[in-house]
């Protein structure tokens, strides 16, 4: 495609598909953005200035330039997720912004399914591939997906749909008071569970709670210095960003 050719609305719809955002109501819901105005902006109905198109492009991961003009190249220098949490040095990343990377499905999360640590990323199931692009917002390195499974999550996500997820410690991240996360708890006999769940911060101790309709989850995970109550290794392997359905 010749970028030169292309009004500001063409490449402004460009850069949301490219990021990942198959509908403009994903974007707005995720930036925050005004919905009549952004849609404006879109349609072609009004153009949008300098410091809208630095916004657009910060959160679509294009240069504003071309966005703006259509001069130049659709990539972009951009700061990983890992320079916005203190105490991370600052990198830089340059990838085309159709980097199209597989991104692999690891498998499921469930609570209440325990699986042997050397099935994980072995099975069927993992060797497939998420079907959306890496979010520009987090190193492509750091991304892989999980399948729900059970009735754990099933406020947020349903059984089959699949959750986005960024490895924290890839990533250089620390999850947050009320972050979505992936669960890990090892039993001492080799065994591994993983779930997502939302997490809650109270000074050293912190709950992970089922996001579920279903009376069986009602209990929180408690943790203290790396242990839940019930004596597990327990940790936070992955901050969720998004779902998707099964497709």
């Amino acid at each position: 495609m010749n970028y030169m050719t292309t009004t500001m609305s063409d490449r402004l719809k460009q850069a949301r598909v490219t990021a990942g955002f198959y509908k403009a109501s994903d974007a707005i819901k995720k930036f925050g953005w005004k919905a009549s105005t952004y849609r404006a902006h879109e349609s072609q109905q009004n153009q949008f200035d300098a410091a809208t198109a630095l916004s657009y492009a910060r959160a679509y991961g294009v240069n504003a330039g071309w966005l703006l003009t259509g001069e130049g190249e659709m990539s972009v220098r951009y700061k990983d997720a890992a320079s916005r949490t203190a105490g991370q040095a600052m990198r830089l990343q340059e990838r085309p912004a159709s980097f199209d990377a597989r991104l692999p499905i690891r498998g499921t999360v469930a609570s209440g399914v325990w699986i042997e640590e050397r099935l994980i990323g072995d099975s069927s199931e993992s060797s497939r591939a998420s079907p959306f692009p890496p979010d520009p917002a987090y190193p492509v390195e750091s991304q892989y997906d999980f399948t729900v499974g059970g009735s754990s999550f099933n406020k947020i996500a349903q059984a089959g749909d699949n959750l986005r997820c960024v490895d924290l410690q890839v990533a250089g991240l620390e999850a947050a008071d009320g972050d979505l996360v992936i669960l890990e708890r090892r039993a001492g006999n080799g065994l591994i569970e993983l779930s997502a769940r939302r997490m809650r911060r109270t000074g050293e101790v912190i709950e992970f709670w089922a996001e579920s309709s279903d009376p069986m989850w009602r209990t929180p995970i408690i943790v203290s210095h790396g242990l839940s109550t019930d004596g597990l290794e327990t940790r936070v392997l992955a901050k969720v960003i998004w779902k998707y359905m099964k497709i």
